[in-house]
């Protein structure tokens, strides 16, 4: 932390300009059948600021936050990705830091770093345009996410330690790649996660094409595990959008560092970056400033358990005073978690954001 402030203040000298955001997220939930049908509330808090160096190239990123609620999956005993937005109670601490050079097609990103995005317009690695994002799409990270993916550790860190690179190959077509170094807070060494990604996009159509790499470092084995995803959004009329999204893991490949011994586990890399195997995720969408509604249909694989887990998510948007947004939200989840146990859950939901600029 401390040697983030360093930085920061040998860095203002050279500062022509500064923009300051803020966001404001609060949710409930309501959840059954389970032991506690109340969930906790969930709720963030980001201030953010982004500094512009005298030749507009270079840019300092800087974004803080304060969270509170149960992380990742929900808040009961169950892994329903019911929600991604808040983590576990702390304190307001710098959740992102990085450098940005741009030129004319060519975009570096260095530092902390949310690979799903790293700027509050939502840029990042292997996400839908069209259709919204957590703050005013979908609330489910069924819908959010390519979960069977090992390109980026997004499964427990929300900002990691990484280098990317996007590269405007033509008008349309964007090619995306780097890698991350491990845990933020810890240590830093080449952890060998690598997404690539080559999109298309036009005003009324987007596809990815993804790749993934993991090597996990505690492994000790030293394998790659691969993954593949497809994303295909398509503009139809009064702002309506179809998606589909897919993504999986292939079995563990051999190199050179891997050592002679049997190892029957073909997904033992795999398993330590997720537990998911396959995803496929589809619905439509209505987009607009003032209004948003959508309903999706998404089915999860893990490697442990064989019954999949399946959602269908309906959600609403409207904006309130022309200040914030409001969302109810509701979720179906058939076999919570792949298990037998419970048949089915439903999650009601109802979510607030506010998004400001201060300069």
């Amino acid at each position: 932390m401390k040697k983030t402030f360093i930085i920061i203040f040998l860095f203002f000298p050279i500062i022509l300009s500064a923009n300051f955001y803020g966001e404001i997220w609060s949710g409930i939930q309501l959840n059954y059948p389970t032991s506690s049908s109340v969930a906790s509330a969930i709720g963030r808090l980001r201030l953010g600021s982004i500094f512009t160096t005298k030749n507009s190239n270079i840019k300092l990123h800087i974004r803080c936050a304060s969270a509170y609620g149960k992380a990742y999956f929900g808040s009961t005993s169950l892994m329903v990705p019911a929600n991604d937005i808040a983590s576990d109670s702390k304190e307001f601490v710098i959740d992102e830091a990085f450098f940005s050079f741009k030129s004319k097609n060519i975009l570096i990103l260095i530092g902390l770093i949310d690979p799903a995005g790293f700027d509050h317009n939502g840029s990042g690695f292997f996400n839908t345009i069209f259709t919204g994002n957590e703050n005013n799409g979908f609330f489910s990270t069924h819908f959010l996410k390519l979960f069977a993916n090992n390109g980026i550790d997004q499964f427990k860190y929300q900002s990691i330690p990484a280098l990317f690179f996007y590269l405007k190959i033509i008008k349309n077509i964007i090619f995306k790649t780097g890698i991350t170094f491990g845990l933020a807070e810890k240590h830093l060494f080449l952890r060998n996660t690598m997404p690539i990604e080559i999109s298309f996009k036009t005003s009324s159509l987007h596809i990815s094409f993804n790749v993934g790499f993991g090597d996990a470092d505690s492994s000790m084995v030293h394998k790659i595990s691969p993954s593949l995803g497809l994303i295909i959004e398509k503009k139809l009329f009064y702002d309506f959008c179809i998606f589909t999204k897919y993504s999986c893991v292939e079995k563990d490949i051999k190199t050179f560092r891997t050592p002679d011994i049997e190892i029957t586990n073909n997904y033992i890399v795999a398993k330590e970056f997720s537990p998911f195997k396959q995803h496929f995720s589809t619905g439509i969408v209505k987009q607009n400033e003032n209004f948003g509604i959508g309903i999706g249909y998404s089915v999860l694989k893990q490697f442990e358990n064989r019954i999949p887990e399946k959602v269908i998510e309906i959600f609403v948007r409207t904006k309130v005073f022309d200040i914030f947004d409001l969302s109810p939200d509701f979720q179906y989840i058939f076999n919570p978690n792949g298990s037998s146990e419970y048949k089915y859950m439903w999650i009601a939901g109802l979510r607030v954001f506010y998004l400001f600029e201060f300069i």
